[in-house]
């Protein structure tokens, strides 16, 4: 990003994503603060603790009903290990070179599996319903629209009928991206979305609940449907964590991965 687009701060951020093609989405994953780490060194043998990270999605273009979000994740209190000390297992083991051949290729397809399968229990674990906002938009702008309409509809008519009832545009944006990844998240995953989205409101809730159940129902071309790129932003703690590809082995669409000192901006659901 050049220097007056940086200056301008959030705003700058927001019009330079306006300038991109509006097939991309850029999602940022970066690590919560830890004011210790100003003072105690960081070596390779204390790897640092991964406790809660923010999931920023930045879609890209003008389209007025798509702007930037921020949500927290946490990574699980019950996991026995940190993340990165799992990472620091694999790679050590993969330097094995030493002995026969079958043991070998025995410890690496070992540590390959245990790298592969924990960040695929710990994406489950720490992302859960969230893992809908890594997928790219759907290709199929046809089926994008009528999913929104439908969205569109619920929102229009309990807003008519309760006055109180206000919707931020992130959130409606929010809304759209959990029925489109419903195929992908179980139904408890849906109810726990949107306690989190609409929050005091059941009526709404329990309105788009079935809603969203029936687009899952309906659409069954969701689960293998094409979608645009998705550019993944990684700070330099979270670019250790080289299995991030296992935890989207559901997940069609192609991966852009940048590892980059970035700072970090907050988008809040309700403005």
């Amino acid at each position: 990003m050049s220097q007056d687009f940086a200056a301008a701060g959030p705003e700058g951020l927001l019009r330079r994503l306006e300038e991109l093609p509006s097939v991309w989405t850029l999602i940022q994953l970066t690590r919560g603060f830890e004011p210790l780490e100003n003072v105690v060194p960081r070596t390779e043998g204390n790897p640092p603790k991964l406790k809660n990270f923010h999931l920023t999605r930045m879609p890209c273009g003008t389209c007025e009903t798509e702007r930037p979000f921020t949500v927290d994740c946490f990574w699980p209190e019950n996991f026995d290990r940190d993340p990165i000390d799992i990472y620091w297992e694999v790679k050590n083991n993969w330097k094995i070179d030493k002995g026969p051949a079958g043991y070998i290729n025995k410890v690496r397809k070992k540590a390959t599996e245990l790298g592969e399968n924990y960040c695929r229990d710990l994406s489950m674990s720490s992302f859960n319903v969230w893992r809908v906002l890594m997928l790219g938009k759907l290709i199929d702008a046809d089926l994008e629209a009528e999913i929104r309409t439908r969205l569109n509809y619920i929102l229009g008519k309990v807003a008519s009928n309760r006055n109180e009832t206000k919707i931020s545009s992130r959130q409606r944006y929010l809304i759209y991206l959990l029925a489109e990844g419903s195929a992908l998240i179980s139904e408890e995953e849906i109810d726990l979305g949107l306690n989190q989205i609409v929050a005091n409101d059941e009526v709404l809730q329990d309105e788009l609940f079935n809603e969203i159940l029936a687009i899952k129902t309906c659409y069954t071309q969701l689960p293998s449907a094409k979608r645009h790129a998705v550019i993944l932003i990684l700070d330099d703690v979270s670019d250790e964590l080289q299995s991030f590809a296992s935890s989207r082995s559901k997940f069609e669409e192609p991966y852009v991965r940048a590892a980059i000192r970035t700072n970090f901006i907050v988008f809040s659901l309700v403005p």
